[in-house]
């Protein structure tokens, strides 16, 4: 998956590889040559639900489900983070407590902990027979189908969506100001890590790095969808205005 951008010195456009290093902060070169840190001011999970949107459209089911499902426990681990964040606000603390969540089971008792403490009351379940279904893709290699896909994205982004709604009827914070305040803090400390001087701006800033916080089209903190909607992962799927406007600024030429 590849993203279009700017150089920041010569505004030549190119793409970026999104990876896992993407995320960290990556060193990418223009075609001009010119060499500079990319880092991203943006949480990993709404990357992850629009591949798997993107697969989904195009007939690849097992990398939709995959994409799916890693985008949903990226979800609960942002949250994890924008919880702890928001109570000790030091970065340094929430990052060594991150590297510790590193499992499946460790994130989701971490994030029902979180949710509890924030709303005093645990998350919804998943249904059994998602579960069910869930273990069989993961652990025996069923291959899932359409049906099971569009069950359980439909069951997942309005699950997120309603944590959405939900932090920010009982916070005093909306949770896309907490996540862009938590996702800043992330970026600055990873900014700072690779050595640049974070106090002097004129100094770094735009010359050897660049941040940007890029908007995703799929169910991330900057998206809202109309409350009728019951089905958003259809909506995603099937709404040509939001895949087109993803599709204009990220590429992927397995799934185009």
């Amino acid at each position: 998956m590849k993203m279009m951008t700017l150089c920041i010195k010569c505004y030549s456009s190119f793409n970026i590889e999104i990876d896992n290093e993407f995320f960290e902060g990556k060193q990418i070169t223009c075609p001009h040559g010119h060499n500079y840190y990319y880092f991203p001011e943006s949480p990993k999970y709404p990357f992850l639900f629009q591949l798997s949107i993107r697969a989904f459209r195009n007939g690849y089911y097992s990398e939709a489900f995959q994409a799916l499902y890693s985008g949903f426990e990226s979800f609960k681990e942002e949250y994890v983070g924008i919880h702890y964040y928001s109570q000790s606000k030091n970065i340094d603390k929430v990052t060594a407590l991150m590297k510790r969540i590193n499992r499946s089971e460790k994130i989701d008792g971490a994030f029902t902990l979180s949710y509890a403490e924030d709303f005093g009351e645990l998350p919804k379940k998943m249904p059994n027979n998602l579960i069910e279904k869930r273990n069989k893709i993961i652990h025996s290699g069923d291959f899932p189908t359409k049906e099971i896909i569009t069950k359980m994205g439909n069951w997942i982004f309005s699950f997120v969506l309603t944590v959405h709604e939900k932090f920010n009827k009982n916070r005093v914070e909306n949770f896309d100001t907490s996540s862009l305040v938590y996702t800043s803090e992330k970026t600055t400390k990873k900014i700072a890590d690779k050595g640049f001087n974070i106090n002097n701006i004129d100094k770094d800033f735009n010359v050897n790095y660049v941040r940007q916080s890029l908007a995703i089209t799929a169910i991330s903190p900057n998206i809202i969808l109309n409350d009728t909607i019951d089905n958003p992962y259809e909506y995603f799927v099937s709404d040509p205005l939001y895949s087109s406007a993803f599709d204009q600024v990220y590429t992927n030429q397995e799934f185009a």
